[in-house]
């Protein structure tokens, strides 16, 4: 377990590492937690190990043009980074109490191989900066760093929830395609404060979740299922599509083939297709020759087919279609716009003119209809 702390603020974080040295996560984790410090020039105390030496001889290099100073302490002589062990032990506490809360909770003994220790380790570290008191002062190091206290609200460590996930364009969502999906409520994010939650396909990161019934908050089953590292990248735009099983063939701008289908919807039909009747096959003819009288079939082409082999064209009409009502909604603001600077305009020359025939200022103060009709008899 690699531990840092700000000496000045006294906010701590801590990771899990696989093993010793100066490994591409070690590395990422050290530097921006030196990031958040807000600081140019950083002082850096360290144990004299040979894994730690290399470890920021790294981070120096990563963090370059900004300065790093590096300080190595005597050798075993432990008492000079005496607040990176006294955190240590705390983290390590902490860590043991969410054990066995989840041990409690869900019948689960979780131990160091297991994916949501890890995440254990970092979050006792997140919730000792945000929450515990210290200093004269009495207030938290969250506190003390930004100038005010950490009020967003958690769910209990390794509680099931459901998180939202946005669908961005939103053109590629249905009304009825959902954009919930359940995991396991791990923790918060530094940088934007999201949820981090976990899924069997990965990590997620979302700022809206909801908690479940009380009987469904714990399941043994779906921690288990989990596989997600935190070294792991949290799942890309395609790779959530792909799980929100969205009602439209999903192809975003740079895929070189079609998303692969998820287990259980082969031989599905898919939502695009149009199933009608003869009764109902000249209706659905009219509609088709209205839409090409429109847009005009040159241009149109094959976008109106309705086959799998042609679902990219009937993506890219639902795209043009969308532009257009985009548009449509600028001209009827920009209309508005025209409309009231006309009224303003009319206004001000009404003004004049009353002011120029002598009337005097308490007129303006009538209604609408009594100023108009005054104006017009002038």
């Amino acid at each position: 377990m690699l531990t840092i702390v700000d000496a000045e603020t006294g906010f701590v974080s801590a990771a899990q590492l696989v093993k010793k040295g100066d490994g591409p996560y070690a590395v990422h984790f050290v530097s921006t937690f030196l990031d958040q410090m807000r600081a140019e020039n950083v002082r850096v105390r360290y144990a004299n190990e040979v894994s730690l030496v290399c470890l920021v001889e790294k981070v120096k290099a990563f963090r370059h043009p900004r300065v790093t100073t590096l300080e190595p302490i005597v050798r075993a002589e432990h008492a000079a980074v005496g607040a990176v062990e006294r955190a240590h032990r705390s983290v390590q506490g902490a860590t043991r109490s969410l054990v066995l809360d989840v041990r409690a909770r869900t019948g689960l003994n979780v131990q160091p191989v297991h994916c949501l220790f890890a995440y254990m380790v970092r979050h006792s570290s997140w919730a000792s900066s945000r929450f515990q008191p210290r200093g004269p002062r009495d207030i938290t190091a969250f506190e003390n760093r930004n100038g005010y206290s950490y009020k967003s609200p958690l769910v209990p460590f390794g509680e099931i929830v459901m998180v939202r996930v946005p669908i961005d364009p939103p053109g590629l969502r249905k009304k009825l395609d959902t954009q919930w999906i359940k995991g396991v409520w791990v923790g918060r994010m530094d940088e934007n404060d999201g949820n981090i939650i976990l899924t069997e396909h990965g990590a997620v990161v979302g700022k809206s979740v909801r908690r479940l019934a009380v009987e469904l908050r714990y399941q043994k089953s779906v921690i288990d299922g989990l596989k997600c590292k935190i070294s792991h990248q949290v799942l890309s735009q395609p790779a959530l599509l792909g799980i929100l099983q969205l009602g439209i063939p999903v192809r975003l701008e740079g895929e070189t083939e079609m998303m692969p289908p998820m287990e259980g919807d082969v031989g599905q039909p898919s939502t695009d297709e149009i199933v009608v009747d003869d009764a109902q096959a000249g209706v659905e003819e009219v509609d088709t020759m209205h839409v090409e009288d429109v847009f005009g079939t040159e241009d149109l082409g094959d976008a109106m087919a309705m086959d799998e082999t042609t679902s990219a064209s009937s993506r890219k009409l639902q795209i043009l279609l969308w532009n257009l009502l985009r548009v449509g909604s600028g001209l009827r603001a920009f209309t508005w716009l025209v409309l009231q600077g006309c009224r303003r305009h009319l206004r001000a020359r009404t003004r004049a003119l009353c002011n120029h025939a002598g009337i005097t200022s308490s007129i303006f103060s009538m209604s609408k209809q009594s100023r108009t009709g005054m104006c017009r008899s002038r």
